[in-house]
């Protein structure tokens, strides 16, 4: 009840939004001076396992994704929060956050469309395989910043 609560605080505040299976994140999203927002109708946030090419987030693992969506007019530099399990654990060490500008309904799309600005940035999950009695990886990150710098091509 308690964390429903903070969290809820925190939505107006920075956008606390997830999966309750996958580890956190949170940060800072800043957009470069070359980007344009007014055509943004949200901001689209991922955090999930960095994958081996590429930058999106796309449920190809049995990790879970945590995922939030904020209007995209809330103004730039802008913190948010992906919350996921206090033990959300994975056997991926080498994690990510994504960020875009998307023009519509970002709907599950683990990544920007065509035309579209983002950016990310890459995080590691903590060793817990003395709690997990196998390998196992967990926690997430407070410091996730993030620049949204690139256009989709």
């Amino acid at each position: 009840m308690n964390k429903f609560i903070i969290c809820a605080a925190l939505v107006t505040v920075s956008g606390c939004v997830g999966d309750p299976a996958a580890p956190s994140a949170a940060g800072t999203v800043s957009l470069a001076a070359s980007i344009d927002s007014t055509q943004a109708t949200t901001l689209e946030i991922r955090a999930c396992p960095l994958p081996p090419t590429g930058v999106a987030c796309v449920a190809t693992r049995p990790e879970p994704i945590a995922a939030g969506s904020l209007p995209a007019d809330g103004g730039f530099p802008r913190k948010y929060s992906v919350q996921g399990q206090l033990f959300g654990a994975s056997d991926t060490q080498d994690w990510q956050v994504i960020a875009w500008l998307a023009h519509g309904d970002a709907g599950t799309n683990g990544g920007p469309l065509s035309g579209e600005a983002f950016g990310h940035s890459a995080f590691q999950l903590k060793d817990c395989s003395a709690i997990c009695g196998k390998t196992c990886f967990c926690g997430g990150s407070n410091s996730v910043d993030v620049l949204v710098d690139t256009v989709s091509p």
